[in-house]
């Protein structure tokens, strides 16, 4: 029986700490004490890690753990996630969120806990400086479970819920968790309940509330400072023309209609002569009739038709005026405002423009839907009229709410220029500032780092830029890395070239500048090779092997376009003009045309032709041992065995010299005994001849060659005509031209 017990006792002895320990969390309810994100922050977070701290330290897996298995443990901070889909609760946490982690970390280091990570980076510096040390690092994860809803009459405050869990790195299970309650002040939605219970004014009360003796606005008659406006061609039916702005000029008296030379005008006896100015006279007194009676757009179009008869361009002006401010007085802002702009200068007009725009801002910020960008546009121009900053400052802050709006919404494109547009309304700035910051973590989620990344460092220190641009410095570093132990060498090094000294990033971009010269030299490539090890920058022993194969070029005192000796023909040493220098080799051509060859009696190929076995046979029967030596044995493309002594194809002829003059081949003596077919005039006493190449023509049976002024002949020659020249070519060692220059 005891020994049952004391069985029971041991089972339970070892289960108890694999038990999880939960904390009963921390509740702050009390949303008058914590009107902003920040306090209820700082708050919340401080609770959290005091929870976190007991917690730790009254678990026996953990404490058991450090001291029988010798574990030192690394809190890492690890990312959160959302418990729900709902993007508004999303919105509504981020900003408490960005306040909250920072606050956790910095109450948690205070804890005196010595390894604690923000970020991978730091987790690995800390990792390593244990494994110095011969500890046992073992990672724990702090994540966190995060989710933010509306509560109480018309959604007034917002609950905030935050799920900490710390787990094991390495078996993946939960350890202990604390959960944390926070609830304020829900601003946007108090803002927004205000403005819904505010009651709007209707469109017919907004000049009554307006203390202002220019209400209505005053008709001018004709007699008051009449002006001349330029020519009307046409007028449309319902509106008037535009017009240019009018020049103030004197005119004659409006009183002229009353004059007696008029009067024959309205008796019956009118003659022919008399006819066609009575007309205008009868269509001018119903113009008056219709400007009298307040019809001022149909005076306007008689008088403008009118044109120049009597005073029609006074009455024509004042019927301009006199309507648009039947039009404002009709409560046609807009339309009034645009002919009072036409009309410049005239009369009252300045001061009427003024009082326009004013009404025009009030009527776009009290329509349905508010119009606030017309209302600030109109406002801000008369900022100085009674209660103008007021309205001014209304249409504002609905602008700061949209815009506000937009950032929940994710449109922080738009959020941010609204807000950069308000000026020093409010915080406005700051709001700008942060919807770029939220733009730039939004970019980070969706993976453009590099976006994100010239966002971050635009930022500088604001919140956790800083942190921000350090993890995407990983990222991109460990990318680098990747590419590198793939051997992709090129695409390593301009990756880390991006990083700009980040961690290691300089000496890695050095090693993989070095690991591609290193390919390159074991292929000798050297001419590639060579760029690559002075990017390289010392790395290793770069800079010996950069001296080396600057020196393998340079022991060969030789450039393209030099002589050489090598070899003899009928006695005489050959000359050689080099054409291509490399490492360990050069592309020589004879310098003149040796001998007079027919390419063959019947083939057109190289492979089959008399001139290749003559070049390879009898032309090198009389070289010493050491100058064949010199020879590099090489075949062209499609060619089974190798020569070592070629004719140049058309593709070398043509690339290898820099025009037709450096092409022309002089015919050497041994040719000219041969009867070299020759140019029909020589250069300077030099007789230039015909050279064969080794490809074929244009047509199969012809063999292509090149002309006395140095043109080739694609179209070719048949392959037994006589008089052509053999200039043979060949690749030889460089080493031998060393030997001979020491």
């Amino acid at each position: 029986m005891q020994f049952k017990k004391l069985l029971v006792f041991f089972f339970l002895f070892l289960t108890l700490p694999a038990v999880h320990l939960y904390a009963a969390g921390c509740s702050f309810e009390d949303v008058s004490a914590y009107p902003s994100d920040m306090k209820m922050a700082s708050a919340s977070a401080k609770c959290a890690s005091e929870q976190l701290d007991s917690l730790i330290k009254g678990n026996r897996k953990l404490d058991k753990a450090k001291k029988k298995k010798g574990e030192t443990p690394v809190f890492v901070f690890g990312s959160y996630s959302f418990s729900s889909g709902d993007a508004l609760s999303e919105n509504l946490f981020i900003p408490f969120w960005d306040k909250f982690r920072p606050e956790l970390i910095s109450a948690f280091k205070k804890m005196k806990y010595p390894h604690v990570a923000v970020n991978d980076r730091e987790r690995a510096d800390i990792t390593g400086r244990l494994h110095k040390k011969k500890e046992n690092p073992v990672p724990y994860i702090i994540s966190a479970v995060v989710s933010a809803s509306y509560s109480g009459e018309k959604k007034a405050n917002i609950r905030y819920k935050i799920r900490l869990d710390l787990s094991s790195e390495s078996t993946g299970r939960k350890i202990l968790g604390t959960d944390i309650y926070a609830a304020r002040i829900n601003e946007l939605a108090s803002r927004r309940n205000l403005e819904i219970e505010r009651p709007k004014r209707s469109e017919d009360n907004i000049f009554a509330k307006i203390n202002n003796p220019e209400l209505k606005l005053d008709l001018l008659p004709p007699s008051d400072r009449p002006v001349h406006l330029s020519e009307i061609s046409s007028l449309a039916t319902d509106a008037p023309a535009s017009m240019e702005t009018p020049d103030i000029l004197v005119h004659e008296n409006l009183q002229l209609v009353e004059k007696p030379e008029y009067e024959v005008c309205a008796s019956s006896d009118v003659s022919t002569h008399d006819m066609n100015y009575c007309r205008d006279w009868k269509i001018y007194q119903k113009g008056l009739a219709h400007y009298h009676d307040g019809r001022y757009l149909k005076a306007l179009r008689i008088f403008t038709a009118l044109n120049n008869y009597s005073n029609s361009r006074a009455y024509r002006q004042s019927s301009f005026y006199n309507y648009a401010g039947q039009l404002a007085n009709e409560g046609s802002f807009e339309e009034s405002l645009r002919l009072h702009q036409m009309l410049g200068s005239y009369a009252a007009t300045k001061a009427r423009i003024r009082l326009l725009k004013y009404n025009v801002g009030l009527k776009k910020l009290y329509s349905n839907p508010v119009d606030f960008e017309g209302a600030i546009f109109y406002l801000s121009q008369v900022e100085g009229m009674k209660n103008c900053r007021i309205y001014l400052n209304e249409a504002r802050t609905l602008k700061y709410n949209r815009a506000a709006d937009m950032n929940n919404a994710k449109n922080f494109d738009l959020a941010e220029k609204m807000f950069r547009e308000l000026g020093r309304h409010e915080d406005s700035q700051a709001r700008a500032k942060e919807v770029f910051y939220n733009k730039a973590k939004n970019l980070y989620r969706k993976k453009e780092y590099d976006s994100a990344l010239e966002m971050f460092r635009e930022l500088g220190s604001y919140e956790e830029s800083k942190l921000f641009v350090n993890d995407i410095l990983d990222i991109k570093y460990n990318a680098a890395v990747r590419l590198y132990n793939a051997r992709k060498y090129n695409e390593a090094a301009a990756a880390f070239e991006l990083l700009d000294g980040h961690r290691d990033s300089r000496i890695r971009n050095s090693e993989s500048y070095y690991a591609q010269a290193l390919i390159h030299l074991r292929a000798k490539e050297y001419e590639k090779a060579l760029p690559l090890l002075k990017k390289a920058k010392g790395y290793s022993d770069s800079k010996i092997l950069l001296a080396k194969v600057n020196e393998l070029r340079s022991l060969v005192p030789y450039e393209p376009g030099d002589m050489v000796s090598l070899g003899r023909y009928q006695g005489e040493d050959i000359q050689w003009k080099i054409l291509y220098k490399d490492y360990e080799s050069l592309l020589v051509i004879a310098d003149k045309g040796l001998d007079v060859k027919k390419f063959d009696e019947k083939h057109s190929s190289w492979e089959k032709s008399g001139i290749r076995k003559w070049l390879n046979g009898v032309f090198l029967k009389n070289w010493s041992a050491e100058d064949r030596k010199a020879l590099i044995d090489f075949s062209f493309k499609g060619q089974k065995e190798k020569d070592s002594i070629f004719l140049p194809g058309a593709e070398y002829a043509a690339a290898l010299f820099s025009s037709d003059r450096e092409r022309m081949a002089e015919a050497g003596p041994y040719a000219v005994k041969n009867k070299a077919r020759l140019g029909n005039k020589p250069q300077k006493d030099i007789f230039y001849g015909w050279w064969w190449l080794r490809d074929s023509g244009l047509m199969k049976d012809r063999t292509m060659l090149v002309n006395p002024e140095g043109v080739i002949m694609f179209s070719g020659e048949k392959p037994s005509a006589s008089g052509i020249m053999a200039r043979p070519a060949a690749w030889v060692k460089a080493a031998h031209f060393r030997r001979a220059a020491k």
